[in-house]
């Protein structure tokens, strides 16, 4: 039997696609110190597709 941590299984992120997390994120209008939106960094991008991985 797997353990399951409450927190991350209520999280509103758990289980959605890397193209879910990035419209999620979107909502927040987050961006840099130039204006420039946070979904346009490569660097978030990646670390999302990382985040949807399934571990081997």
């Amino acid at each position: 039997m797997k353990q399951v941590d409450e927190s991350i299984v209520n999280s509103p992120l758990y289980g959605k696609s890397a193209e879910e997390i990035l419209e999620h994120f979107k909502s927040y209008k987050f961006a840099d110190d130039h204006g420039h939106p946070l979904e346009l960094c490569k660097d978030f991008k990646e670390l999302i597709a990382m985040a949807v991985q399934t571990p081997a």
